[in-house]
């Protein structure tokens, strides 16, 4: 995956956790532009990432995810560290 660019898997686990059309998930999606990312649905996109990535966020890192870009920016840097 190339930086800026949203991966169909992470596209399809975004729309399933935001119970929202795939092709409304943008790099630019924060949780102000997303009517359906509150606590909850931040503890099941969190539950949901690290059962894809088979990885495990941090306390800092989790108040840090208020973006689609700021997440995949962290899968990128994990995945190449």
């Amino acid at each position: 995956m190339q930086k800026h660019e949203l991966d169909p898997q992470i596209r399809s686990l975004f729309g399933r956790v935001f119970k929202m059309p795939e092709d409304e998930i943008l790099l630019t999606s924060d949780r102000n532009s997303i009517k359906t990312w509150d606590s909850l649905t931040q503890i099941n996109l969190i539950v949901a990432l690290e059962d894809a990535f088979d990885i495990e966020f941090s306390p800092e890192e989790i108040a840090n995810m208020n973006s689609i870009k700021a997440i995949v920016d962290f899968l990128e840097d994990s995945s190449n560290a």
